[in-house]
């Protein structure tokens, strides 16, 4: 079979389990909210309280006013042990995927004379003890506020940052034209309008109003009637920022690894690497008049079918 061929079809099944694990991951997050929330009301009503008094943010509602209120209904124990393995396969399926990306990354960094058979599995175990090792922190007494204070600050910026970077990275640096025959290439199908409208138009400038107006919100992070210490707010801003420093840093020392003068080393560390356009050939996608990338032809491609 030849190499560009079986290609489209490793992305064409690629295509479909990604748009399958979308949809039901969507429609697992609907149905949950529902649940969630109708078996909150069933509690304010038999405790004949407001919602606003029963619930809570943070773990507090998964953790507190779930199982109290699964407590009152009939059979309480056959639905909390429902709850608790819900509860559990949904972190499974997190790490499944957290794991799966960590191990990708450290195959691609490591050089290919280390790329053994085991590799992977080894990788894993590593990487899973050291998740260990760190869980271990919330075990203990103040295990609730240090998880409040991961949970209030880790996902502050560095999602919203990551999201951005990669519209704007993809769209108007390597290029829509090039992303775009790209994708040809692999599945056989141009990109349509609107997913290239709603990836590097849309999604960003919805990310980025929506990381503005959650660091306007801002407040501090509290857990009860408990204020958490000015020391603590500066441990969760690093917290928030950590991730954030490597993309700044890997920039600076692959723009300083370049020759000439500052604007060519620019233009350099943002033009593909040959050994990029070398595969590219190798699965039959030429360089004809997808070499040049400015924004103006990357807007006009943005809505040319």
């Amino acid at each position: 079979m030849p190499a560009n061929t079986h290609m489209k079809i490793t992305f064409l099944h690629t295509f479909r389990d990604a748009l399958l694990v979308t949809l039901l991951g969507e429609l697992t997050s609907v149905y949950a909210g529902f649940i969630v929330f109708a078996t909150v009301g069933f509690l304010a009503h038999s405790l004949e309280l407001p919602v606003a008094d029963v619930i809570t943010s943070g773990p507090g509602i998964g953790f507190v006013v779930y199982p109290e209120a699964v407590s009152l209904l009939p059979v309480p124990q056959l639905w909390s042990v429902l709850f608790f393995l819900v509860v559990l396969m949904m972190g499974f399926d997190t790490m499944f995927g957290t794991i799966e990306a960590a191990t990708g990354c450290v195959k691609d960094i490591l050089p290919r004379r280390l790329h053994k058979k085991h590799l992977p599995t080894v990788t894993a175990a590593l990487l899973m003890g050291a998740v260990f090792v760190c869980g271990l922190i919330f075990t203990n007494n103040a295990g609730m506020y240090m998880f409040q204070l991961l949970d209030w600050y880790v996902g502050a910026v560095i999602c919203f940052v990551v999201g951005v970077l990669e519209c704007l990275v993809v769209g108007w640096l390597y290029g829509v034209k090039r992303f775009s025959v790209d994708v040809e290439a692999m599945i056989g199908k141009r990109l349509p309008v609107v997913y290239k409208l709603m990836c590097f138009i849309i999604v960003p400038a919805l990310l980025l109003t929506a990381m503005i107006l959650t660091i306007a919100s801002y407040k501090p992070p509290a857990y009860g009637s408990y204020e958490y210490p000015s020391i603590a707010v500066t441990i969760g801003w690093c917290i928030a920022v950590v991730s954030v420093v490597p993309i700044p840093v890997t920039i600076v020392i692959h723009v300083l690894m370049q020759r000439g003068s500052f604007a060519q080393r620019v233009k350099t560390a943002i033009t593909p690497s040959p050994e990029w356009r070398r595969c590219r050939q190798r699965y039959g996608i030429t360089e004809d008049g997808d070499v040049s990338n400015n924004l103006k032809e990357s807007i006009l491609h943005v809505f040319n079918r």
